[in-house]
């Protein structure tokens, strides 16, 4: 890895996403400085079982992906931002809880999971 200091590897078994995605120590202290309410089993939990994966409207060939835990007493939900394609792999960017509509294209849905964001009961 060229000039990242890493902190975990984090299996990401979603097909857009292709595989392991790396936590760099520099993207980690963003998340804790910038979205303190963010905790790391949550993280982790969302790349491992996503629910959605979105295109992400800044970034080329990065993905928000969006888990089905949610911010204590809120409809907030995790996403999780990740840039593909790079030499060393898939990196998080950030992480952060919302219940903002995400503006782009859908790119992926598990089984199961409703088009509000939410698993489907039936």
């Amino acid at each position: 890895m060229t000039g990242k200091r890493l902190a975990l590897r984090i299996p990401c078994p979603n097909p857009i996403i292709g595989g392991d995605v790396w936590l760099a120590t520099s993207s980690w202290q963003h998340i804790v400085d910038n979205h303190p309410e963010v905790d790391f089993p949550d993280l982790y939990e969302t790349l491992g079982d996503p629910h959605y994966v979105h295109a992400d409207a800044r970034r080329k060939d990065a993905y928000i992906i969006v888990g089905k835990r949610t911010l204590t007493q809120t409809s907030h939900s995790m996403r999780v931002s990740v840039k593909t394609g790079l030499p060393d792999g898939n990196f998080v960017s950030t992480a952060f809880y919302s219940s903002d509509p995400i503006p782009t294209t859908m790119v992926w849905a598990k089984d199961g999971a409703d088009s509000e964001g939410g698993e489907n009961d039936e």
